[in-house]
């Protein structure tokens, strides 16, 4: 057995697999705040890359922190060949069983403090910036069979507006692209070994920065407590549920399946988990029971197809 794989809560567009032209002249912008480079510099050579080597450790990360630099992975065609969708059709991956597994409203855990959660449909138009150009979000607030901010219901006192916000980007940054690579593993090279699941359920997690928009709902993190059955040693929830013991125990069960055997259908369970199609994701509900279903497909069809889906840089 060569092994397996668990992804939860992966961002795919967030860490931007680049080029390596774009990552140098990253440290070109890095080396030049450091005085290591001319301000007339064009190219990233390594003079320049030694001397800002030489340099404390503690003005390096400042500089970063300075400029807003995020460091991401770049293609040297050595180490990494490929952004991840274009790793995955080629077949240059390891190729082993892999859950990609997201929570329903990752991103109500990362709204910015400035929205309040009852805020009214005028915060929907107003926070596309956030991760959609003009039009893109244009796109967006034509789709209102599929992001009705208007007319969608409040709950636990965070408006609609702000819960269709925080699903939309939900499915454009986390569960959309994750769906994407796990239906392009089963059809392409990595056939019968890619499951996605998705939770409807959580414990709601002590450590959200803004837990007023999290009430109720299923945020980033939420899924922990679960798998690694910490909700009791933490003294945060004691005692559980039958039905929060019950999913936790089905959970670390797929888990450890998927571990041990490179498939989640553990011995005794009661639903069968297919490979991820496309339409048919494992959904862990509230009521500690499993469900396949097509778990927003038509979202995501319209975010690949209308919007688009980035895996790397130029």
């Amino acid at each position: 057995m060569p092994g397996a794989a668990i992804l939860e809560s992966d961002f795919p567009q967030n860490d931007p697999f680049l080029s390596i032209p774009l990552a140098q002249n990253i440290s070109l912008e890095l080396a030049q705040y450091l005085g290591c480079a001319a301000n007339s510099s064009t190219t990233f050579n390594d003079t320049m890359a030694l001397c800002v080597q030489s340099l404390p450790v503690g003005d390096v990360v400042m500089a970063s922190y300075n400029l807003g630099i995020s460091w991401s992975i770049a293609i040297d065609g050595d180490y990494v060949l490929d952004d991840i969708a274009s790793s995955i059709r080629d077949g240059a991956f390891a190729r082993v069983p892999t859950i990609w597994a997201s929570n329903e409203c990752e991103f109500c855990y990362f709204l910015p403090s400035t929205i309040a959660p009852n805020a009214n449909y005028s915060v929907f138009p107003e926070y596309l910036s956030i991760a959609f150009n003009s039009t893109g979000a244009q796109r967006i607030l034509n789709a209102t069979d599929l992001y009705p901010y208007e007319t969608a219901p409040s709950e636990d006192g965070i408006s609609g507006a702000v819960l269709t916000l925080a699903q939309l980007i939900t499915d454009f940054a986390v569960h959309c692209p994750e769906a994407y690579l796990a239906s392009l593993e089963t059809n392409t090279t990595n056939p019968g070994n890619s499951y996605k699941v998705e939770f409807a359920v959580g414990l709601g997690s002590p450590l959200t920065p803004n837990p007023e928009t999290c009430v109720g709902q299923v945020c980033h993190a939420d899924e922990l407590y679960w798998v690694f059955a910490t909700a009791e040693t933490d003294n945060l929830y004691q005692p559980l549920t039958p039905s929060q013991v019950a999913t936790t125990r089905e959970v670390i069960s797929r888990w450890t399946s998927l571990a041990w055997t490179g498939n989640p259908n553990y011995e005794g369970a009661v639903v069968e988990w297919p490979p991820y199609t496309g339409d048919n994701e494992m959904v862990i509900n509230a009521t500690a029971t499993d469900t396949i279903e097509p778990y927003r497909v038509a979202q995501c069809d319209f975010l690949v197809n209308e919007i688009g889906l980035v895996f790397g840089s130029p």
